[in-house]
């Protein structure tokens, strides 16, 4: 469920804590008989981004832009500004996996092949369970800007499948012929997390959809590692964890 990303997305845009990837591929389009060509239907811009896809894994290792030229035809142009000691992003795809993944000092995501993967991201560990498409999501994102190992407030959240209740499929499974009703059902999935947190004090709180505080977790603290175990029983795909010093 994208939505459900939309807390840590802005928080690591909010912070710019992801540094632009030094690859980019744009997409020129003619500024002048634009509507034009568009009418006639010779060429659309999915197109031109899949012309570009077929460079591999172009269009998840780079930054994306979209430009009105001076040019004719549209063109894909793809340039580099140089490459970075340590990519934070990474895109990993093979016959048994297929993973994205964003590191950094402040955030830590995984999207991909998470069923039953072990996945390690600088200090952060993710032991994911087992997903019923194979496919999920996870981020962990300091939501005050400091690395994970100083940070005193952190955003969890995983999620798998997702879909409304009462959703109907045609029979060979390629097209929806219900898009059923609210409220969103969504798929409990076991995560063990472990991450360092030089913090003396710390809690976990399952979170709504609103973003408020529904019940207390079991935190374990070890010497600087902290580790949480997530369940379908907490019935949540936000956690909060909160290592300010209690009053």
């Amino acid at each position: 469920e994208m939505m459900a990303f939309l807390p840590a997305a802005a928080i690591i845009f909010r912070d710019g804590g992801v540094t632009p990837l030094p690859e980019e591929t744009r997409l020129e389009l003619p500024r002048e008989g634009l509507p034009k060509l568009m009418a006639q239907g010779t060429w659309s811009p999915g197109d031109l981004w899949g012309k570009a896809a077929g460079k591999g894994s172009i269009l998840l290792a780079s930054r994306l832009s979209l430009a009105l030229t001076k040019t004719t035809t549209p063109t894909v142009r793809h340039s580099s500004s140089g490459q970075p000691s340590a990519p934070q992003v990474r895109w990993e795809n093979s016959d048994d996996l297929s993973l994205y993944t964003v590191t950094t000092p402040c955030a830590q995501v995984a999207a991909g092949h998470l069923s039953d993967r072990v996945v390690t991201l600088n200090d952060t560990i993710l032991e994911v369970g087992p997903c019923s498409t194979g496919f999920a999501v996870a981020a962990l994102v300091a939501v005050d800007g400091h690395p994970t190992a100083q940070s005193q407030r952190l955003l969890f959240s995983l999620v798998g499948r997702s879909e409304n209740t009462g959703w109907t499929w045609r029979e060979d499974g390629k097209m929806l012929t219900s898009w059923g009703r609210n409220p969103k059902v969504v798929e409990g999935i076991s995560c063990t997390l472990t991450f360092r947190n030089e913090n003396p004090e710390g809690q976990a709180f399952a979170l709504d959809g609103a973003g408020n505080r529904v019940s207390e977790l079991k935190l374990g603290r070890d010497h600087g590692r902290t580790e949480f175990e997530l369940s379908p029983d907490h019935q949540t795909m936000w956690v909060e964890f909160d290592f300010r010093a209690q009053p």
